[in-house]
């Protein structure tokens, strides 16, 4: 369909904004951090803390529905290319998702490039989610129900923090990956088609540029979670992907070889939207986002039905189904 007119208005002012591939990491960081935002939301508890993390002490934001008992856990990783952003950045979006879902949402303020290179802001993002699995009580969270979620580079690492998580632990009821990067490859149609859109290929090439420290890590499966060589055993996914994104392509073959290898998947596909839509003011980010909340919502109650069931099944052997 054509671009949505709330879109395309926003996108004609941008065009005049400098690029960030123009600049040093901290001056993009000033400048993303100087971009007015939404206001948080009404109902939702927001405290900070800090936590163990691999290189010292890791701030976490803690939302909670107001008023609310204990709750499944979602971790959120913000977007902004491995590079830009923070808790900041992406407040007003995961109280957003906090107030929509009901559950409790804790983001994390992973190391950036290129000061801390890959694996830095995954391996944080890493520990943060098996500390809060070990730690429900301490958050009043149910630890043993356990989702991540990210948007664009955040995505990257959600998926990521799954794909770990599957052999290592803990435990990943769900994961919601909101336009993510997931590949490496800057030629696909996607990104010929709409990198008139706010992000193309020159612009990913920085920002991997910024994250790894050689073209052999670019090509990583931690980098690039499209290149893992199995996926069967994730839990269910939803990717929500904009008609108009670079990245387009990419989270469409991820969800397809995700259904492949029996992973339950759904396409939450916007069409007339652009990369980073969710963080713009337009009608359709807020409908957007209440929909993927409600779909974690779903998918974590599901998840306690499971473990019920497990717990009453005395011979020890379950299939969760989602």
């Amino acid at each position: 369909m054509p671009l949505d007119p709330e879109i395309a208005t926003i996108l004609d002012a941008q065009m005049r904004l400098p690029r960030l591939s123009t600049m040093s990491a901290r001056e993009a960081r000033a400048f993303v951090a100087s971009m007015p935002g939404p206001k948080r939301p009404a109902g939702v508890d927001v405290a900070d803390r800090t936590i163990p993390g691999p290189a010292g002490e890791l701030t976490i934001r803690v939302y909670r529905p107001s008023g609310a008992g204990e709750t499944p856990a979602v971790m959120y990783f913000h977007g902004g290319g491995w590079v830009t952003g923070g808790l900041d950045s992406s407040d007003a979006l995961v109280a957003a998702l906090c107030r929509a879902s009901g559950c409790t949402w804790i983001a994390v303020d992973y190391r950036l490039a290129p000061e801390a290179k890959f694996p830095a802001g995954l391996d944080d993002c890493l520990a943060a989610t098996a500390w809060v699995a070990d730690h429900g009580p301490e958050l009043q969270v149910l630890g043993n129900r356990l989702a991540v979620a990210g948007d664009s580079a955040g995505g990257n690492l959600a998926a990521t923090v799954a794909l770990l998580a599957k052999d290592h632990g803990p435990q990943i009821d769900f994961q919601l990956l909101v336009y993510p990067v997931l590949d490496t490859d800057f030629d696909r149609q996607s990104y010929i088609d709409n990198g008139a859109f706010g992000l193309d290929a020159e612009s990913m090439q920085w920002f991997l540029d910024q994250y790894v420290a050689s073209a052999n890590e670019a090509t990583d499966w931690r980098v690039a979670p499209l290149r893992a060589p199995f996926l069967a055993g994730l839990p269910a996914t939803r990717i929500v992907l904009a008609e108009y994104d670079a990245l387009r392509d990419e989270a469409q073959a991820y969800a397809d070889r995700l259904g492949s290898s029996g992973v339950d998947v759904e396409v939450q596909q916007e069409d007339g939207m652009v990369h980073g839509f969710w963080l713009l003011p337009v009608s359709r980010s807020r409908t957007s986002l209440t929909e993927a909340a409600l779909a974690v919502k779903r998918a974590l109650v599901r998840a306690e039905g499971a473990t019920m069931a497990q717990a009453k099944n005395t011979s020890g052997a379950h299939t969760r189904s989602i």
